[in-house]
């Protein structure tokens, strides 16, 4: 279904995911050679009720999102036949280790993402 031409881009596109254990927000960066928009978009990934994680596996999914572990991937994909992927996902929180519930709240035109953490009674 196409929009009409006078609705315009919309101001910001929200990405959901989860089932990996942990929570974090990133702002998509498009490639340089993409047509100018001004549309933030953003991924926002959400893991709900989930296994507590051992302190070995936090500390692998930390590393993961660091600037050594991206270099770390680019040598990885220089030594193959496989080009960088074209977007680019910086995280603009850190990684959260706890059972947590992501909202998208939506009221009077205005849209925001909450997090909250579940804790038993």
């Amino acid at each position: 279904m196409s929009r009409p031409a006078s609705a315009g881009n919309p101001k910001s596109l929200l990405l959901f995911g989860g089932d990996v254990h942990h929570c974090w927000i990133s702002q998509i960066e498009l490639p340089d050679d993409a047509p100018p928009t001004k549309t933030r978009i953003w991924q926002m990934v959400c893991s709900g009720l989930r296994k507590e994680l051992q302190l070995k596996e936090r500390v692998a999914l930390q590393l993961g999102h660091t600037r050594f572990a991206a270099a770390v991937g680019r040598a990885l994909v220089s030594t193959t036949r496989t080009a960088m992927p074209r977007l680019r996902w910086p995280s603009v929180t850190r990684p959260h280790f706890r059972n947590q519930v992501g909202t998208l709240d939506i009221a009077r035109g205005e849209v925001g993402v909450r997090v909250e953490e579940v804790s038993g009674s």
